[in-house]
């Protein structure tokens, strides 16, 4: 999306107001991400959801810190993907933590599954890096129900 908005406004002559509106645009945090997918690579960003809150407080929400500092593998939570391109919007959808890295300076990264078919991923798809400030939601309900069967069938 954002090479797409780039291009716009190179290409077209915008008035002052459209153009700082453009670029507010591009301006907006996010983080380089990639999937691997039937072979090929695919490189996409993920939203920093903790400047859109703070941005838009009062229309866009998110788990505060210390909730989404409470995630443990095995959950599900939702980030929003701009795929970087004109045929497709930006998508919030569900991803399974499946693997976890801790730097020395205690920052955690993860990576994980699509929960469900995207614009461009597939359910399964393994991605990342994912951090918490791109976890706009989480299913802390799916993770107990989980925790729940396992007790129960071993």
């Amino acid at each position: 999306m954002k090479l797409a908005i780039a291009q716009y406004i190179k290409s077209e002559k915008l008035n002052y107001e459209e153009r700082k509106y453009y670029e507010e645009l591009l301006d907006q945090p996010a983080d380089a991400c990639s999937a691997i997918q039937n072979g090929r690579l695919i490189k996409f960003e993920l939203t920093d959801v903790e400047y859109k809150n703070k941005k838009y407080p009062d229309s866009f929400f998110i788990p505060s810190l210390e909730i989404r500092k409470s995630v443990q593998l095995g959950m599900a939570v939702k980030v929003i993907a701009d795929w970087m391109d004109y045929e497709s919007n930006d998508e919030r959808f569900w991803v399974k933590l499946t693997e976890e890295f801790i730097n020395e300076n205690g920052l955690r990264t993860f990576f994980g599954e699509c929960r469900n078919n995207t614009q461009v991923l597939n359910w399964g798809t393994k991605f990342g890096p994912i951090h918490l400030h791109h976890i706009c939601d989480i299913d802390f309900e799916e993770f107990n129900s989980q925790k729940n069967k396992e007790k129960i069938y071993g």
